[in-house]
């Protein structure tokens, strides 16, 4: 048995709050052609992507804290720094 990438999605959704998991799952696919995003479905090779890129931003950053596995992923958020921004988002750092 070989699950789908569906499948194998759904076994981590628990590990990233729901902002990551509409990131990883997003049925935008970001290509910035004039900084703005393609309405292009993601494609499952895409989501693959961008899960391990979470994942793995995810874990250095327990690591480097000192942490490794014993902090749930799911406790905090991570966005990726010129990435993560939304048309319109007026979100201002604190």
């Amino acid at each position: 048995y070989t699950p789908t990438i569906e499948e194998f999605l759904k076994a981590f959704v628990k590990s990233f709050t729901p902002w990551e998991c509409e990131r990883i799952n997003s049925r935008q696919c970001p290509s910035w052609i004039g900084r703005k995003m393609s309405t292009r479905p993601r494609s499952d090779q895409s989501k693959l992507r961008e899960f391990f890129l979470r994942w793995s931003v995810k874990e250095a950053y327990t690591k480097a804290l000192g942490l490794g596995m014993h902090i749930n992923f799911d406790e905090f958020e991570t966005r990726l720094d010129g990435v993560d921004v939304d048309a319109g988002d007026n979100e201002q750092d604190e």
